[in-house]
């Protein structure tokens, strides 16, 4: 036995669909939150203040990128394949003292600076960008509830 899941799907001009053949053993443990009953009776209990406290802790175990972008450059690949220990490179558009943009998975959330704590480097957040928007919450919601 197996599940087909067809998606009909666009990218650019193109049209096409996609097939997942999915065999039955491996959704077999999980088959009883399948159906909409489970759905629900799911949403209803995550709003109690117990479960919100687990969601909570949950959420400070997640791990998320957080990437410090010093600045940008589009080099061939031939020059890139000839880099060497010590060689230069010369970003454009980014001067001393200009703060980096610190990115939240894929997002720039803020600007900071570069710094060192003890003996790890680090940055410190001196503006931020943007708030987190309700998709972004859902998001790491539903990230954490997988957990």
């Amino acid at each position: 036995m197996v599940v087909l899941v067809t998606l009909e799907t666009k990218v650019g001009e193109v049209e096409g669909m996609i097939n997942f053949c999915i065999p039955y053993i491996t959704i077999e443990p999980i088959i009883g939150k399948l159906s909409t009953q489970f759905w629900f009776s799911t949403a209803h209990r995550a709003s109690t203040s117990e479960n919100l406290t687990v969601l909570k802790d949950k959420l400070e175990t997640v791990d998320i990128d957080a990437v410090a972008e010093i600045g940008r450059i589009n080099l061939p690949v031939r020059e890139v394949l000839s880099l060497r220990v010590g060689d230069v490179v010369r970003l454009n558009n980014t001067r001393i003292g200009d703060p980096y943009s610190l990115s939240i998975g894929s997002k720039p959330k803020f600007l900071c600076r570069p710094g060192v704590v003890g003996k790890k480097l680090a940055v410190q957040i001196v503006e931020k960008l943007s708030d987190v928007g309700q998709d972004e919450f859902d998001e790491l919601i539903s990230e954490a509830s997988d957990l």
